[in-house]
């Protein structure tokens, strides 16, 4: 992991927390799109 000069145990804590959550969006956009490809020919 990438750390920055002089950052504080609560800056590094948030960047973890923030990149878990990044993961986590990626993810669910990534099942989003699988739905969506997996959807039924038709609809125009």
């Amino acid at each position: 992991m990438i750390t920055f000069p002089n950052e504080s145990a609560k800056y590094r804590t948030a960047r973890e927390k923030l990149l878990r959550k990044e993961i986590e969006l990626r993810r669910a956009m990534e099942a989003v799109a699988e739905a969506r490809r997996a959807l039924p020919q038709g609809g125009l």
